[in-house]
């Protein structure tokens, strides 16, 4: 069905790029000015993906660290692991909100 939409429209740029926006307007809802599918997303679940992602590998932190697992290369890399992790979160959150 999607190739016979495309049959009708004309070969030019600009005419391709306001079918691609038509196209993903669908994702929009009703049309009455309502919150895009993308942006509600954004909003609602990168806080909660940020907030458990810092909470779990905090935890892994301070389980890696305790008396009887520290020490160990399984210990050792499974701390810098959430380290690294830690700092992804806070650079995708600082850069989804500096844009």
């Amino acid at each position: 069905m999607q190739s016979q939409d495309y049959a009708t429209v004309s070969s030019s740029p600009a005419t391709a790029g306001a079918a691609a926006v038509n196209e993903s307007s669908s994702t929009r809802g009703d049309g009455d000015g309502g919150l895009d599918l993308v942006a509600a997303l954004w909003i609602f679940g990168a806080p909660a993906i940020f907030v458990v992602g810092v909470t779990g590998n905090a935890l892994v932190l301070v389980v890696m660290t305790r008396r009887r697992m520290s020490g160990t290369s399984t210990s050792m890399h499974l701390s810098v692991m959430a380290v690294a992790d830690i700092v992804v979160h806070l650079s995708v959150t600082w850069w989804s909100t500096c844009r």
